[in-house]
C-alpha cells in the first residue's frame, strides 16, 4: 500500500537526484528547479520547462536537435523513461510529429517485463490508446493529467486505485513508474471520484474531530497527571508521620513551592499538552508529517 510514510520517504530520497526532482515537480505542476546537470539531463531539463511554460517554440529546437540522432538500441536516451514521456507530452501538447519517439520505443531492446511494460504503455500513449488493460495505467493518468485531458473513465481509475493500495511500495526497481504510480494515487484522490465527494468530505471532518479530541483528551491529561501528582503530596503528608514531621518545621516555604509549582504547569500546560498529543497522535499511528 502506499503510505504516506512510505510515500515521503521514497520521494525524499529520490529527489536527491536533480533532475529526478526537476521530473517530480513536472508532473505535478510545480516551478521545475534549476541545477547542474549532464548533458542529456540538461536536454530533458528544458524540455520540461519548455513543456509547463507552453513555449512550443523552445521545445520543437530542442526537440529538433534531439531526433537528428539517429535510433540505436545501445542509446542511453531510447531507455530514459523520463525522456520518452516528457517528450510524448509535448509532441502531443504541441502537435508535433511523433515519428522519432515511435522508432526509438521500436529499437529498445527489453529484457525485463518492467522494460516491456513501460515500452507498451509509451507506444499506446503514441497511439492515444489509453484504455488498454495491458498499459500500466498510472502512466496513462499522469499523462492525461498533465495535458488536462479527460482521465480514464471511472471503472479503470477505481481499478488503478485499488491496484495501488494493495500493493506493497514502492511496487517497481524503475525509479519512473514508481513515482507514476504516486502521482496517479493523488490524481485520483483529488479527483474525488474513487471515494466519492461525500466519503471525501467525511474523512476530512473525522480528522478535524479527530484532532479536537485529541487536544480535549491531552488537556485532561495534564491536569490529572497535575492533580495526582498534589494528592500523593497531600496524602502523604497526613499519612506519614516522618513525611509531616519534615514539612511541618517549613509549611510556608513548601506552600510557596507548591503554589509556585502549580504556577508552572499554568505556565507550560500549552507545551505540555502539545507533547501529550503527539504521543496521542503517534500511538494511533497519525501521519508522521503532522507531528
Amino acid at each position: 500500500m502506499v503510505s504516506l510514510e512510505h510515500n515521503s520517504s521514497y520521494r525524499q530520497k529520490l529527489t536527491q537526484k536533480p533532475i529526478v526532482n526537476a521530473f517530480v515537480e513536472f508532473i505535478e505542476g510545480r516551478e521545475i528547479s534549476p541545477a547542474n546537470f549532464s548533458q542529456l539531463d540538461k536536454v530533458l531539463f528544458n524540455l520540461m520547462v519548455a513543456c509547463r511554460a507552453n513555449d512550443k517554440e523552445s521545445f520543437e529546437n530542442q526537440y529538433s536537435d534531439l531526433s537528428r540522432r539517429e535510433p540505436s538500441p545501445t542509446a542511453p536516451y531510447a531507455y530514459n523513461d523520463f525522456l520518452i514521456f516528457v517528450l510524448i507530452c509535448g509532441t502531443e501538447k504541441f502537435g508535433l510529429t511523433q515519428d522519432w519517439i515511435s522508432q526509438v520505443l521500436d529499437v529498445r531492446s527489453c529484457s525485463d517485463d518492467e522494460c516491456k511494460l513501460t515500452t507498451l504503455t509509451l507506444k499506446n500513449l503514441l497511439s492515444k490508446n489509453y484504455s488498454s488493460t495491458n498499459n500500466d495505467l498510472p502512466t496513462v493518468i499522469t499523462f492525461q493529467n498533465i495535458l488536462e485531458i479527460p482521465l480514464l473513465e471511472n471503472e479503470l481509475l477505481n481499478s488503478t486505485y485499488s491496484d495501488i493500495v494493495q500493493n506493497s511500495f514502492p511496487r517497481f526497481n524503475s525509479d519512473f513508474l514508481n513515482l507514476v504510480i504516486l502521482r496517479a494515487f493523488d490524481v485520483i484522490v483529488l479527483r474525488k471520484e474513487i471515494l466519492g465527494r461525500g466519503e471525501v468530505s467525511e474523512l476530512k471532518e473525522f480528522e478535524k474531530k479527530f484532532n479536537l479530541r485529541v487536544t480535549s483528551i491531552s488537556n485532561f491529561l495534564h491536569w490529572i497527571i497535575v492533580g495526582g501528582i498534589y494528592f500523593l503530596i497531600i496524602y502523604s503528608y497526613f499519612i506519614n508521620q516522618p513525611f509531616q514531621d519534615l514539612v511541618k518545621p517549613h509549611l510556608g516555604l513548601f506552600n510557596a513551592l507548591g503554589g509556585g509549582g502549580l504556577v508552572v504547569m499554568f505556565f507550560f500546560s500549552k507545551r505540555l499538552t502539545t507533547f501529550n498529543e503527539r504521543l496521542i497522535k503517534r500511538f494511533w499511528g497519525y501521519k508522521k508529517d503532522e507531528l
